[in-house]
């Protein structure tokens, strides 16, 4: 599973009400996205990663999490980043044995 080093009240600090509801609508929308998308994305692209970051927007495949992490740092996404999209990304495993539902950052 990911680890994320920053701590999840940094990423929060200077985001109004307003914000953080719109970003939490955006997380709710992408999960329920994921969940549509899984089956898919798993038969293309069996035991790989991939993340649904803001507006359904697909990032990856990646090989682990951590190479997925990876690419969502190179573009500026994730909870390495203070803002709304740190808090609206979902990662989803593509294999069967570590799915239960997506990961939550």
């Amino acid at each position: 599973m990911p680890t994320s080093k920053v701590n999840k009240q940094e990423a929060l600090q200077g985001l109004t009400k307003r914000e953080l509801i719109a970003s939490y609508k955006r997380f709710r929308k992408n999960n329920e996205y994921a969940q549509k998308i899984r089956k898919e994305y798993t038969d293309r692209f069996p035991n790989q990663w991939i993340a649904v970051v803001g507006k359904q927007q697909i990032i990856g495949p990646a090989a682990d999490d951590e190479s997925l992490m990876e690419m969502l740092k190179e573009k500026g996404l994730g909870p390495m980043n203070n803002g709304l999209d740190s808090i609206s990304v979902v990662l989803v495993p593509l294999a069967p044995e570590y799915y239960t539902r997506p990961l939550l950052l």
